[in-house]
């Protein structure tokens, strides 16, 4: 402070040199080999530790009574090393500290239904800011295999919500038509204001979230058969399927569980067996341990379906057949 007039526009009360520094010295070594001696302003008060805030002049030197802005100078390797040290780790978390502001906001997406027949995806959009969204506009992407990022759908937030306001922890629903997915890469995004509307970033601030669409379908299968001239034991097999999905599934994109399924007198779906039949006979047989998550090596991709075989066995008279087999069917699109 002491080189400015307070009336200066670069004038600040703090640093002073008069009583927020010390003067210290380093010696270094000329070309010539002798020693030489640098004196630094060591800036120990008034805020961040700097050892060396600026190097003495040689007036600065001579002169150490008449200290002005001639006395001082930055123009020193030390003195650099000092502030590219300090400044550039803070203008670093300064420019992080911005994006963070306008990306403040967080969504929360899921995809709970597609109809393979109109191609229209609904997904579930929740504010997970903790301050509302008013003034702008939703729309989804998706990257296709080549890195190509193509809107999907697109809705204006007046037209989502009612009074156009999203509120933290309320949510919508959203349907957006398209071909077939690709993959799985998808991206949520919302424009326009969140929180209160600050000047600074009215209508343009940010809230995104990428999200892997899981499409998910839960049947149930019921059959059951009278038959006199069954010649026992019996086995009959057929194929469970699921419905389409809305791409083709690929080997590691998928599961099938098994909910539940009993049985007369027993049988296996993918592979998984029920408990045996007992003593009595025509006595259930069912599942233990459910759900059960059945082998990929024992479901099969047929078009843009999944099957799996189902076995049931008589051992006892002629009722043959299942009741009750429910079955989760998931798949999602490749990465």
């Amino acid at each position: 402070k002491e080189y400015f007039n307070s009336s200066d526009i670069h004038y600040f009360p703090f640093p002073s040199r008069q009583n927020g520094t010390i003067i210290s010295s380093e010696t270094y070594s000329l070309k010539s080999g002798h020693l030489g001696t640098n004196y630094y302003l060591t800036k120990n008060k008034d805020g961040i530790f700097v050892k060396h805030h600026s190097r003495l002049t040689m007036w600065g030197v001579k002169h150490p009574g008449l200290m002005n802005h001639r006395a001082t100078t930055i123009f020193d390797t030390n003195v650099l090393q000092d502030y590219h040290d300090i400044l550039i780790p803070k203008a670093i978390e300064y420019s992080a500290g911005v994006l963070d502001y306008f990306f403040r906001g967080t969504l929360s997406v899921q995809t709970i239904g597609y109809d393979t027949n109109s191609m229209l995806y609904t997904n579930l959009i929740k504010n997970t800011s903790g301050q509302s969204f008013s003034g702008g506009n939703f729309s989804i992407y998706q990257d296709d295999p080549s890195g190509n990022r193509n809107l999907m759908g697109h809705t204006n937030i007046s037209d989502a919500v009612s009074g156009g306001v999203l509120s933290d922890g309320q949510s919508f629903t959203m349907t957006f038509s398209g071909p077939l997915l690709s993959t799985n890469k998808l991206l949520a995004l919302f424009k326009g204001n969140v929180g209160t509307t600050d000047p600074v970033d009215a209508n343009i601030a940010i809230a995104t979230k990428a999200f892997n669409p899981t499409f998910t379908q839960t049947k149930e299968y019921d059959y059951h058969a009278f038959d006199d001239d069954l010649s026992l034991p019996f086995t009959l097999s057929t194929n469970l399927t699921s419905d389409d999905f809305p791409f083709t599934p690929t080997a590691d994109n998928y599961e099938v569980i098994i909910n539940s399924g009993t049985f007369d007198d027993a049988g296996t779906i993918g592979g998984i067996g029920t408990t045996a039949y007992g003593s009595d006979c025509g006595a259930p047989a069912n599942f233990t341990g459910l759900p059960i998550i059945i082998p990929s090596d024992q479901v099969s991709i047929v078009g843009n379906h999944l099957e799996i075989t189902l076995t049931c066995t008589d051992n006892c008279h002629s009722d043959i057949g299942w009741q009750v087999v429910s079955i989760t069917w998931r798949a999602w699109p490749a990465q």
